[in-house]
Formats: structure tokens, C-alpha cells, sequence
């Protein structure tokens, strides 16, 4: 009887440890990123896939530098000599093709782009990717 109920009580340990467990970006969405400076806000950036080939790999035009996303996180990269990178603390899937994410972003040396830690959604809509600063609180 103990030893059912032992097993019983791994068992629920288990399962909760997998539904608590961060999930992972799916594979559609890792990858560069170029920028739609045009249809972008401050708190929502909107990208789309690069179309432009240079030495072998895809490639953002001058215009439209964009992100690089992996399981990690992300790294910017616009025209700034030292563009902030961004690490991801904890992914959460919330819909089919979205995802709340808690970031950590260093600053840029120059100062042109402040740190930044909290929330961020990614979303993927008919082949673009929006991400959303969420407000704090």
C-alpha cells in the first residue's frame, strides 16, 4: 500500500513538473527577421521574411534590418555598432501561433537603446511577426 501510494504521489509530482516546464519557440518562427519600419509602432514591431540572397544565407535589405530569434532569445540587428541582445527567462505558449515571452535586453553602448526586462508576445499572422511589448503591471 505504501509503495502505491509513493508511486502515486511521483506520479502527480511529474505531471506537475511538466505543465510548469517552459515551453519553446516552434521552428517556423526562429530565424531572421527583417523590420517593417513603415507599419511598426513603438511598442508593437512588425517583420517579415528576408527575400534578398548574399553570400549563400538570407539577408535584410538596408531598410529593413530586423532580428535574429533562436531558443535563447534574440539578437537586433539594426545599424547600431553594438545592438542590444535580448535573453529569454521563460516562454509560454498562449494560442497556436503565440507566444508570451519574459525578456532580459542590454542596452546598446551608445545609449540609443535603453535595457529592457518583462514581457513580450510574439505572434505569427499570415507570414508576419508581430512583437509586442506588454505593459508593466
Amino acid at each position: 500500500m505504501t509503495k502505491l501510494l509513493l508511486s502515486g504521489v511521483a506520479v502527480l509530482f511529474l505531471a506537475t513538473g511538466t505543465a510548469h516546464a517552459n515551453d519553446q519557440l516552434p521552428e517556423h518562427i526562429l530565424g531572421r527577421w527583417c523590420s517593417g519600419p513603415f507599419v511598426s509602432t513603438r511598442s508593437q514591431k512588425v517583420y517579415f521574411r528576408p527575400y534578398l540572397k548574399e553570400d549563400g544565407r538570407k539577408t535584410c535589405s538596408d531598410m529593413t534590418d530586423g532580428i535574429m530569434i533562436d531558443q535563447e532569445g534574440y539578437e537586433d540587428e539594426g545599424p547600431w555598432d553594438d545592438a542590444p541582445k535580448c535573453s529569454f527567462d521563460n516562454i509560454k505558449r498562449e494560442d497556436r501561433d503565440t507566444y508570451f515571452v519574459h525578456v532580459h535586453c542590454t542596452a546598446s553602448e551608445q545609449g540609443e537603446i535603453p535595457s529592457f526586462e518583462g514581457g513580450e508576445e510574439f505572434q505569427l499572422v499570415n507570414g508576419l511577426l508581430f512583437k509586442k511589448r506588454m505593459p508593466e503591471g
